[in-house]
C-alpha cells in the first residue's frame, strides 16, 4: 500500500516492528520512522545477487544523482568516480568525503564523518554502511554496517535523519 499524496509505502508492524501502520513522510521531516526500526537488517548481502543490465532503476547508470530532501541540493556522482563515501569532513585529520555534508546540517541530523559508501560492481550500484552512530536507511530499513545493498532508481536513502532521495541518470 502507498500514501495518495507522496507515492510512499505504508510501513507495517510485521515488515518493520513499527508501532503504527502510517505513511512514512506524516511521521517526520526525514519522511522516515527512524527511531523505531529494528537495530540491524540480517538479510543476506543482496550486492551479490545477479542483477539485470541497466534500465531505468536498475543496473550500473553512469551517474548517480542524490538529491536532499526538502532542499535544492543535489549531488551528482560519476560512476567511474566510485566508489564515494558520503558523510562529514574532519579538518582534524584532514579528511574530506567526496560527498561533504556538513553545510547541511550533517552533524545535527546524525551524520558519521565516514557514514556510507556508493560503490558499483557488475550488479548494480550499492550503499553501505560504515558502521555509522545512527544508521543508514534504504526505504525505511537500517542497513547492518559493512553490507552492501543495491540501490535503485527512486530509492530514498536517510543518512541518520539527512534524507535523501536517489536518481539514476
Amino acid at each position: 500500500m502507498f500514501c495518495e499524496e507522496c507515492g510512499e509505502p505504508f510501513i507495517r508492524k510485521e515488515e518493520t516492528s513499527v508501532e503504527t501502520s502510517q505513511c512514512m513522510a506524516a511521521n517526520s521531516s526525514a519522511h522516515a520512522i527512524l527511531n523505531d526500526l529494528p537495530p540491524n537488517d540480517t538479510s543476506p548481502d543482496i550486492a551479490d545477487r545477479p542483477a539485470p543490465a541497466w534500465v531505468p532503476g536498475f543496473g550500473t547508470p553512469d551517474q548517480v544523482i542524490l538529491h536532499l530532501q526538502d532542499s535544492n541540493r543535489r549531488f551528482e556522482i560519476d560512476m567511474f568516480d566510485a566508489p564515494v563515501i558520503l558523510g562529514r569532513a574532519d579538518p582534524r585529520i584532514g579528511f574530506e568525503p567526496e560527498v561533504e555534508l556538513t553545510p547541511y546540517d550533517a552533524l545535527k541530523l546524525g551524520v558519521s564523518r565516514r557514514h556510507a559508501i556508493i560503490s558499483w560492481s557488475n550488479n548494480g550500484v550499492t550503499i553501505e554502511d560504515l558502521d555509522s552512530s545512527n544508521g543508514t536507511f534504504l526505504n525505511g530499513h537500517r542497513l547492518s554496517p559493512h553490507f552492501r545493498r543495491l540501490l535503485r532508481d527512486g530509492d530514498l536513502v536517510a543518512l541518520g535523519e539527512l534524507v535523501m532521495r536517489v536518481y539514476f541518470k
